[in-house]
């Protein structure tokens, strides 16, 4: 009688059991493929000069809801240098926030579609009224990267748009 070696008592199911080496390959290439589109359609990150577009945009919009709310007359004023948010109280104009620009950003303001010249000291130019009527302004922020319009047509909402 002879003896069955270890090879010969696996069966067939044994021999065929894993994966081909062919086969993991394939599995790790569709996995590349896959991490490369995701990565591709990430969005890029953000300029300096977009989120400060993003936060002023917000700011100026909360700043007129602000004004319908308290029935005070809000303002905005820009400078070379920084902007500053403001409530009227009567009697005067009083900074309820002051931020400074980021680098490299260059600014222009258009007030009735004529170009303002930016003064160096921030006072009060855009008036929100609590009406919800506006100074109409398209206020220009100008980064390295990027560019980007704040816009109202005094209706006390303010959009950014981006522009090339």
């Amino acid at each position: 009688m002879r003896r069955q070696t270890k090879s010969e008592t696996l069966t067939k199911t044994d021999k065929e059991s894993g994966f081909t080496l062919v086969e993991i390959l394939a599995v790790l290439v569709i996995i590349g493929l896959i991490s490369g589109i995701v990565a591709f359609n990430l969005p890029s990150p953000k300029t300096a000069t977009q989120t400060q577009a993003e936060t002023l945009t917000r700011q100026l919009n909360a700043l007129s809801q602000n004004g319908l709310i308290s029935g005070e007359i809000q303002a905005f004023g820009v400078s070379e240098k920084g902007y500053s948010l403001y409530r009227y109280d009567g009697e005067r104009f009083t900074s309820v926030a002051t931020m400074d620009w980021t680098e490299n950003v260059k600014i222009a303001l258009r007030r009735n579609d004529t170009k303002t010249k930016v003064p160096e000291e921030i006072s009060p130019q855009i008036l929100f009224e609590p009406t919800q009527i506006s100074t109409p302004f398209i206020l220009d922020l100008s980064g390295p990267r990027a560019r980007f319009e704040l816009q109202s047509k005094g209706d006390g909402r303010v959009v950014m748009v981006k522009t090339e």
